[in-house]
């Protein structure tokens, strides 16, 4: 490696052409400055002068070689007069309209070297003890980093893109676009997951948070056979496997993990074990708490298996192993992981967030009640609050637009943000003994309606029934 390191660093003809190219003529300058920095320059003498030659860029000033060759520390250019500098710029024999062929050689020297060297610190690390997955992530890390340039596209073309996706979905006879989580009414007003999104699903403990989430993938995996990895730090993968089959099969996860099942139960749990054998619902049963671990295994699961959501639970249990002033600023760092995380795996990526308990006032979720919330709120897509009101002893559940719902059975789903699609609020029916979310169905919940003549015919009859 350290040869090969050598033999591509030698190429200091092509990096002075370049510098040379620019001193004669600084419109070249402008015309490749996306592609134009210090990792080009392996000679000291030539990253000096490209150092001062951006310095004045930067400034706003104008290229001229005095200032640059002034701007330049004489040790690392080695001593080399005004006058010889003007003489070699004037006399070299590189021909100025070849330049971008030397720029294109050099960023893929550098990338080279990049990766090179990469390769070896990659090599050192594992020698040294660090884990396989924190190499990865931070191999991963820094070839990300990699210099690409600008990426232009002309808004005609986008529009293009936009028109295809109308087009798509009118084949499709207005099928979802992003990936459906099962939930009728939340697909209905958001597609769906979209692909890039992070979704924060949030909510206090004891409320449906990974409930929901575990509805979601389920359905997601189960029913429209889109591969999903569920990364939890709170559960086993033997208590998540139980939720799983206690939501499809209607016997408790309790009852699966802890007592001797009837014949009858363990035959329904045989029979569903057989139905989604092949369903692409993935747990890594090893789990770090360290985002740079989990960043690995989320790369590993979209090359491998295709993967196309992923759920971690829980956001307030994730750490780094950098180091941070505030555990507000870890999660906010982390959160915007994830959320770049999506935009370059072209995925939808669903955290599960804590919210902080409220010390009066109502219990309903709120952003101003999400930990590290101005963070949190600004890196996600959208904020989906889960809570049962009945678990407070609240009757009723009143939506935003007014509409009333007894709250026996019922949780109330918030979409507090929404990028692109605005805010909503809408009732689901949670089954507490599966811990399963399924779409509120007017006929299952009758509210008895209570007239003038129903309370006279109490009165009259003694029988008032509270």
């Amino acid at each position: 490696i350290m040869q090969t390191l050598t033999d591509l660093q030698n190429q200091g003809d092509n990096e002075k052409a370049i510098i040379y190219s620019i001193l004669r003529r600084p419109e070249i300058y402008n015309l490749y400055a996306d592609r134009l920095h210090a990792g080009l320059f392996s000679q000291q003498a030539n990253k000096e002068i490209f150092r001062s030659l951006k310095s004045l860029v930067d400034a706003g000033e104008k290229i001229e070689i005095m200032p640059v060759y002034g701007g330049c520390d004489q040790k690392l250019i080695q001593g080399v007069s005004l006058n010889s500098f003007i003489k070699e710029i004037s006399e070299a024999p590189y021909i100025d309209q070849d330049v971008e062929n030397y720029i294109d050689y050099l960023n893929v020297r550098w990338e080279r070297v990049l990766f090179l060297n990469v390769t070896a610190e990659g090599n050192r690390r594992m020698i040294s003890g660090e884990s396989i997955h924190a190499v990865i992530a931070w191999m991963s890390s820094q070839i990300e980093n990699t210099h690409q340039g600008a990426k232009f596209i002309k808004i005609s073309e986008s529009m293009a893109l936009v028109l295809e996706n109308i087009e798509s979905r009118a084949k499709n006879n207005g099928q979802l676009s992003g990936v459906p989580t099962g939930l009728r009414d939340f697909d209905r007003f958001s597609n769906g997951f979209q692909k890039s999104d992070l979704v924060i699903i949030a909510g206090e403990t004891s409320q449906g948070k990974t409930s929901l989430a575990v509805t979601a993938a389920k359905n997601q995996s189960f029913t429209y056979r889109i591969p999903v990895l569920f990364l939890s730090l709170e559960m086993s993968h033997l208590q998540l496997s139980a939720r799983v089959m206690a939501q499809q099969t209607g016997i408790s996860s309790k009852t699966i993990l802890t007592e001797v099942l009837y014949s009858e139960e363990f035959e329904r749990l045989q029979n569903n074990i057989l139905k989604v054998k092949d369903a692409p619902f993935f747990i890594d049963s090893g789990l770090s708490s360290d985002v740079e671990d989990m960043v690995a295994i989320i790369h590993t699961a979209v090359a491998k298996h295709k993967v196309e959501v992923v759920y971690v639970d829980y956001l307030q249990l994730v750490t780094s192993k950098a180091r941070y002033g505030t555990k507000e600023e870890e999660v906010g760092t982390i959160t915007r992981i994830f959320k770049n995380l999506a935009k370059k795996l072209n995925i939808s990526i669903a955290v599960l967030s804590q919210l902080r308990r409220t010390q009066s006032g109502s219990p309903k979720p709120t952003m101003s009640r999400l930990r590290s919330s101005g963070q949190i709120e600004e890196a996600a897509d959208i904020v989906w609050f889960v809570w049962r009101p009945e678990y407070y002893g609240i009757e009723d559940i009143i939506l935003n637009d007014g509409t009333p719902f007894p709250s026996q059975e019922l949780a109330h789903l918030i979409v507090a943000k929404g990028r692109n699609i605005g805010v909503t609020d809408f009732v689901a029916k949670f089954e507490k003994p599966t811990t399963h979310f399924v779409d509120y169905d007017a006929k299952d919940f009758k509210r008895e309606e209570v007239g003038v003549d129903d309370v006279k015919a109490w009165i009259k009859n003694d029988n008032i029934p509270f």
